[in-house]
């Protein structure tokens, strides 16, 4: 081997180093897309969460037996929430 091959080698090895260091900067297109869809469907359970709240709260003001009952319901999904998963 002369110079000529082993400066071409070191170029052609600094230019792969660069080029996977730039790689390893960005963040890959799949990964921010589920990081962008956990995102949206936290945002979602939030909001329904809310209005479930908000709803359940005006029941509960308005009328008691209601109330009872929705808790009831609601317990007995609770507990069948593991098995439906």
């Amino acid at each position: 081997m002369n110079w000529k091959n082993v400066l071409n080698l070191i170029r052609v090895d600094r230019k792969s180093a660069d080029s996977l260091e730039a790689e390893a900067d960005t963040i890959p297109r799949e990964l921010l897309f589920c990081i962008l869809a956990l995102l949206g469907c936290f945002r979602r359970r939030l909001a329904v969460g809310l209005l479930v709240g908000v709803g359940y709260n005006s029941i509960a003001a308005s009328d008691l037996n209601v109330s009872n009952e929705f808790n009831q319901y609601a317990q007995s999904f609770f507990f069948s929430l593991p098995t439906l998963c």
